[in-house]
């Protein structure tokens, strides 16, 4: 049988809760809204409840949210500054309670996923308004298009997921119509040209 938690503290300190993602550990991170209205972060683990990841808004203003965590508990996900404005991606270490920003292709950037090896996947926003699926490995950023045949058909617009051996899915268009995707991998390129082996 199945055993379940109810995470009770967070009803004290934001009833409007959604989780987002849990370790092997059992360590939860999930957002919520402050008395303000103010959307923060929160991370729960068994040891010491909710706490509130603060560091990315210590003034509780301006807004953030978790989407996914890893096992070396680095969470990502976006945040936006205290004067509003687009949204930035980030990547948070528990241990370390930091934060370091993931740099966009232009204005905008969301980290949606992150794999044990701490390579990122999410979506930016070119100059121009046009949204790309990207890759941050080692904080530096990639445009995921550009690792396909320009003929292939395909316009990766976000990336969501990526798994430990490197596959990565999502949502884009395939001659004209929405559709999802999997990279078979962000480093697969066997000929050398410079585009990736295989997208389905």
């Amino acid at each position: 049988m199945h055993s379940q938690e109810f995470l009770g503290e967070s009803r004290d300190i934001c009833p409007n809760s959604v989780g987002v993602d849990v370790t092997d550990d059992g360590v939860v991170v999930e957002y919520s809204y402050l008395p303000n209205g103010v959307q923060r972060v929160f991370v729960y683990t068994s040891a010491s409840g909710i706490a509130d990841m603060a560091t990315l808004m210590p003034d509780n203003s301006g807004t953030s949210q978790a989407t996914a965590i890893n096992s070396s508990n680095q969470v990502v996900g976006s945040t936006t500054a205290p004067t509003g404005g687009y949204p930035g991606a980030f990547v948070y270490d528990l241990a370390s309670d930091s934060m370091r920003p993931l740099l966009g292709l232009g204005s905008i950037a969301q980290a949606t996923a992150i794999n044990d090896s701490n390579v990122v996947v999410g979506i930016a926003k070119k100059v121009g308004g046009v949204d790309s699926a990207v890759i941050w490995n080692d904080d530096a950023i990639r445009d995921l298009n550009e690792l396909i045949s320009t003929d292939s058909g395909w316009v990766l617009n976000s990336a969501v997921g990526i798994n430990e051996h490197g596959p990565i899915v999502g949502m884009g268009l395939h001659n004209g119509s929405k559709a999802a995707f999997r990279l078979e991998s962000y480093s697969a390129d066997s000929d050398g040209d410079g585009v990736n082996d295989d997208i389905d």
